[in-house]
């Protein structure tokens, strides 16, 4: 009998595995719903001309390159959010996906800055004129709206550190279908529009980027009075009633203060 316990503990218990499948899960949808979108843009420029799949392919990671590190460094709002909303101070959570966003702005003009590096890249890496012709254009594209992509990624930290990982998901499979919505009407020129090729595959991502933070920001929207709030304790530490509990007349000295007391 106290091995079933423990079996159903380790299932069902806190920190068991169900409860982990139902943050992991959704985040494995997410991440299959940016494969399957990835792999419908190929499918289309395939049906354009292979110049344009490869085009894609070296145009697509070359801005990913330069978008890595500041997707790392805004990455790390997911630990610290999940620190704050477990020790229970979730102004403190809205003020660092608020941080996350600010850095994304400040990157944002270094990475266009990167531009004319990129490009540079492509004839150093001997990339043939004739690819050249289609990748150039879809990196640049993609630069340019690099700044969705950074956006999107800070807010998706709060609901990740959160543990609303359905909401992510859900954010998800609206990129997704927006996504390939899009880069079938763009690349092709349905609905009346032009046929745009691989710079229709461009503009596509970019709607879908900028469909998930679009949703993801509206549910965010609630969360920015307590960035507000963090504010305030940061110039008026009294306000903060966790560091009233620590400074405050009726709290006791703390364990090392205490020791050297006794030292003394």
């Amino acid at each position: 009998m106290k091995g079933i316990t423990r079996l159903r503990n380790r299932l069902r218990g806190p920190g068991g595995v169900i409860e982990l499948l139902g943050v992991a899960v959704p985040l494995f949808v997410s991440n299959a719903c940016e494969t399957v979108m990835l792999f419908t843009d190929r499918l289309f420029l395939a049906r354009v001309g292979p110049a344009q799949v490869s085009a894609s392919m070296g145009g697509g990671l070359t801005a990913f390159m330069f978008m890595t590190f500041f997707l790392g460094l805004t990455g790390y709002a997911n630990a610290l959010v999940a620190q704050y909303y477990g020790a229970g101070r979730r102004e403190r959570v809205a003020r660092v996906v608020a941080q996350a966003l600010w850095i994304s702005l400040a990157a944002y003009p270094i990475i266009l800055c990167c531009i004319p590096l990129g490009r540079r890249l492509f004839d150093v890496m001997g990339v043939a004129s004739a690819q050249q012709i289609y990748q150039r254009p879809y990196f640049t594209i993609l630069m340019c709206g690099s700044l969705l992509g950074l956006l999107r990624h800070s807010v998706s930290a709060h609901f990740s550190g959160i543990g609303r990982t359905r909401t992510i998901m859900a954010a998800a499979a609206v990129m997704m279908a927006v996504n390939i919505g899009a880069n079938y009407v763009l690349i092709f020129g349905k609905l009346g529009l032009p046929a745009l090729g691989i710079r229709g595959a461009a503009f596509g991502t970019l709607l879908g980027s900028f469909g998930l933070f679009f949703m993801l920001f509206l549910l965010f929207v609630r969360y920015i009075p307590m960035v507000a709030m963090a504010e305030v304790k940061t110039v008026m530490p009294q306000a903060d009633p966790h560091q009233g509990r620590a400074h405050g007349p009726a709290a006791g000295p703390v364990p090392d203060a205490a020791g050297e007391e006794e030292g003394r």
